[in-house]
């Protein structure tokens, strides 16, 4: 089981690197919502 999680380890991270960027954008736009929802 440990053997795995260090194998898939790196591959998360550089998933995680990639999906980063789209995190933020939506965090932007949650966010955003959130704002003009409560102005």
């Amino acid at each position: 089981m440990l053997i795995v999680y260090i194998s898939f380890f790196p591959a998360m991270k550089s998933i995680k690197v990639f999906l980063l960027p789209g995190l933020i954008i939506k965090k932007l736009g949650l966010t955003k919502i959130y704002y003009w929802f409560n102005r």
